[in-house]
């Protein structure tokens, strides 16, 4: 009889005609033909392993390697984001102290390229890191940190980004207080100001709490000596020069006391100002202390100052009533700042709606627009504390100014024709809506 031969199939043919079979199932088949034919069993080879086919989840091109240049990158600190490679390019926004970014290449002469809320951008790479930065526990109370409280100075202004061009959200008082959130970045220190991420240049700042002073007593000093007590006539201003292109570095109401330093020069007095050299225009000094008024005549011209609302309402004020609590603050610092303001309009028939709806006032000057320093001393006077007062927009002398656009200051308008209507003989506010 003829030998047998065993039959080799591989999987893969079988898979080829339909068929699909494993290893174990192809040997019993051959072991059943050779049975049929031969008395002994044959050892059958081993059928060749199947190919190993392409798994459909798998991914058949290789993963990016680590050294892709796009990849995240870490702020070590609050650091400012430009709109190119230099630090005189425009400011595009701030990365605040562990934010992340992605890169767009490879850093060039010390600046990386990144992508900022979708816009091509350049940080400084000294304040970037590939690791991102660990939370640090909640450190106990007194422990060194670069969270901590910061004390004015002065009065100064808190903005919304690191940049005297930015907006104003606040006034922080003489030796008031906030929290930082982070070290000082290009003169600017990072704060929480109400509930809001702000900055406030450091100059104006302190880690020390100042210390209450005692009331001094009155100097015993000649009528004549260059030194003594000073008292404000009316609002002025006090200037790190005597100069008005100087710092301004606060504000004298009238009735105010400062000591002096020397004799006047050129027109100014030297000053000491909360302990700090300052400067006021003498013009708006005396050396005795000005009488407190009981009572107004209500004269034209006459600067006797008033007391109450009920002072102003019986000098020919009108419409006060029912103002909304922004114009009410307008009117009580009016009085207490320019008490020789005697007659205040307020509510009343416009065709915009500020007066009628109760959130602006007319200031009248006492003797209209001859009273042109005393207007200019109150409009500036109300930019200054307009985030403080509520304050919208002010208008005077054919000039508006608006807090929107306050880096924009002073700005003409139109010649409306009269007297009043060119807002000369009055300061108009218009306080925000409330």
């Amino acid at each position: 009889m003829a030998a047998v031969h065993p039959v080799r199939v591989g999987a893969a043919t079988l898979a080829s005609a339909g068929l699909i079979v494993s290893g174990a199932q192809l040997l019993t088949a051959n072991q059943a033909l050779a049975s049929q034919t031969a008395p002994t069993a044959l050892r059958m080879p081993a059928s060749p392993a199947p190919a190993a086919m392409p798994s459909p989840w798998m991914p058949t091109t290789p993963l990016p390697s680590a050294s892709a240049k796009a990849t995240l990158v870490y702020a070590t600190t609050d650091v400012r984001v430009r709109a190119s490679a230099t630090t005189a390019s425009a400011i595009v926004g701030v990365l605040p102290r562990g934010g992340h970014v992605g890169t767009r290449g490879a850093s060039v002469n010390g600046w990386t390229p990144v992508n900022y809320r979708g816009t091509n951008a350049w940080i400084s790479t000294t304040y970037l890191t590939r690791t991102p930065s660990t939370p640090t526990t909640k450190p106990n109370p007194g422990s060194a940190t670069t969270h901590t409280l910061v004390y004015a100075t002065t009065d100064v202004r808190v903005r919304a980004s690191a940049t005297t061009a930015s907006a104003i959200v606040g006034v922080l008082p003489r030796g008031g207080h906030v929290g930082t959130r982070g070290a000082s970045v290009n003169g600017w220190t990072p704060v929480n100001y109400r509930g809001t991420n702000a900055w406030i240049s450091t100059t104006y700042l302190t880690r020390t709490p100042s210390t209450p002073t005692t009331k001094p007593s009155t100097p015993t000093t000649n009528a004549g000596s260059s030194t003594g007590l000073v008292y404000a006539t009316s609002w002025v201003r006090v200037r790190a020069g005597a100069s008005t292109s100087s710092a301004i570095l606060g504000t004298l109401q009238a009735g105010n006391h400062v000591g002096t330093r020397g004799a006047s020069v050129n027109g100014w007095t030297p000053v000491n100002y909360q302990g700090t050299n300052a400067w006021i225009s003498s013009d708006y000094l005396s050396r005795t202390k000005p009488a407190t008024s009981t009572g107004s005549n209500g004269s034209s011209g006459s600067s006797t100052p008033t007391s109450s609302w009920a002072a102003l309402t019986a000098n020919g004020s009108s419409g006060l009533s029912g103002l909304r609590p922004s114009a009410k603050g307008i009117v009580n610092r009016t009085i207490t700042a320019f008490p020789q303001i005697t007659t205040i309009y307020g509510i009343r028939a416009d065709s915009m709606a500020d007066h009628p709806s109760g959130h602006a006032v007319d200031l009248m000057l006492p003797r209209g627009s001859r009273d042109a320093a005393l207007g200019q001393q109150i409009a500036a006077y109300f930019r200054a504390h307009a985030q403080e007062l509520g304050v919208q927009y002010i208008m005077y002398n054919k000039q508006i100014w608006n807090i929107s656009r306050d880096s924009e200051g002073w700005r003409a308008v139109a010649d409306r024709g009269s007297e009043t209507a060119n807002h000369m003989d009055h300061v108009h506010i218009t306080t925000i809506w409330d």
